[in-house]
């Protein structure tokens, strides 16, 4: 929870996790141990409530060494420029690594959906706002399959870890067939491939006790 706010979100993880949410410096404080720590990949989301901003404070004057991600939300193709422009201003940053079509907004608009927004970040592409592209998926997988297949695509975040379970959806051995497919696809590819979820979802959370002993 180091990158949100007092959104409902936040406010669902803070309840599923038990997790009290930290002030902002302390917030700050985690990325910034992260990446002293080693970490280089940060991905985040304008969604998360507050998470550009920490990310933003906590990668000041690293910047450059490490590669972060971030997602568009809208649905609307109009709206996209304005979306990564603020991610933009929230992050303090003049470009960023990756932008990822979210997974929402794939599940709303469906392939030809969001195909129309990755055309819009092509241009912003073009314009050095951004280096790469990606999109994201929980349940969606074989509309992601399509996209990927158009080749338009850098980079993958999928749902896939041990247990068949994305956001808050058990998955059906169709969806678990396209997520390999998926998988399949972007190592044909060459795309970069990141991985969420691998815990469960929540699954190994309060939940814990009733699935392994002695937790």
């Amino acid at each position: 929870i180091l990158g949100m706010g007092g959104s409902a979100m936040v406010q669902m993880f803070i309840r599923a996790y038990g997790v009290p949410l930290l002030s902002m410096d302390d917030r700050v404080a985690m990325v910034r141990h992260a990446y002293d720590k080693g970490v280089r990949y940060f991905d985040t989301a304008r969604v998360y409530g507050e998470s550009e901003s920490i990310m933003g404070k906590g990668l000041k004057g690293v910047r450059d060494n490490v590669y972060l991600a971030t997602k568009m939300h809208f649905t609307d193709p109009a709206k996209v420029r304005q979306s990564v422009e603020t991610s933009l201003k929230q992050l303090d940053m003049d470009y960023v690594d990756c932008v990822q079509v979210h997974s929402p907004a794939i599940e709303a608009v469906g392939f030809e959906g969001a195909m129309k927004l990755h055309a819009e970040l092509v241009k912003l592409r073009d314009e050095k706002m951004l280096r790469f592209i990606g999109c994201t998926t929980h349940v969606a997988f074989e509309t992601v399959h399509q996209m990927l297949s158009t080749g338009g695509f850098d980079q993958v975040l999928l749902a896939y870890g041990y247990f068949r379970k994305g956001m808050d959806t058990i998955l059906s051995h169709r969806n678990l067939e396209f997520r390999d497919m998926c998988l399949a696809k972007a190592h044909e590819l060459n795309l970069g491939i990141v991985a969420m979820k691998v815990m469960g979802a929540n699954i190994l959370g309060h939940n814990a006790k009733n699935l392994v002993a002695d937790t």
